[in-house]
């Protein structure tokens, strides 16, 4: 179970998270595929940051490379 948290120009809903959700790395990389799609399909280009709150050890996000 996870969480994912979309920020979003959207000038009515910004920000939100959408919570309880099962497998949330393999759905949040189906969100991420369909927004790709709809931003070629309109021509739009953007840049998605993916991440992760805090430093923890067992995050599961790679660290920083040292040249960054």
């Amino acid at each position: 179970m996870g969480t994912i948290h979309a920020d979003s120009n959207d000038k009515t809903m910004k920000a939100f998270d959408i919570s309880n959700i099962r497998n949330c790395e393999d759905v949040k990389e189906q969100l991420s595929g369909l927004v790709e799609q709809e931003r070629d399909n309109k021509r739009v280009s953007s840049r998605e940051f993916i991440g992760g709150y805090g430093d923890g050890e067992n995050d599961g996000f790679d660290e920083r490379d040292s040249h960054y």
